[in-house]
């Protein structure tokens, strides 16, 4: 058996992930087999999806990304106006490319957006 502590939050809801060592606040310990996977999140709002690069300190890297006079004005055009974002849109995967993000990265940044509630 590996155990695994699980964060809480305030109310007590299960915060997403596991961590192999206890972390500051609430949680609990729990048997790895019991820990239900992570949620996969494929669509998010522009606030949702904001929100998580402003929160991983990436929010910069991609307003200079859209505004480079390399990129695909379409992608800029995306990034400025979508009302939600795709995780398989071209704008996506050409960003995460030139930033040099991992497939894991970006599915990761998803799903933290997912959890965002305005």
């Amino acid at each position: 058996m590996v155990m695994r502590w699980v964060r809480h939050d305030e109310n007590g809801n299960r915060l997403p992930g596991d961590f192999a060592l206890q972390q500051e606040g609430p949680g609990e310990w729990m048997d790895e087999a019991d820990i239900p996977p992570a949620a996969i999140a494929f669509t998010v709002s522009r606030f949702q999806a904001l929100a998580a690069l402003m929160q991983a300190g990436l929010l910069d890297d991609v307003t200079a990304w859209a505004n480079a006079p390399g990129t695909d004005p379409l992608h800029k055009l995306a990034l400025e106006t979508a009302t939600e974002f795709s995780i398989a849109s071209p704008t996506m995967t050409a960003g995460a490319a030139a930033l040099g993000w991992s497939g894991a990265q970006l599915q990761a940044l998803f799903n933290a957006a997912a959890e965002i509630v305005a």
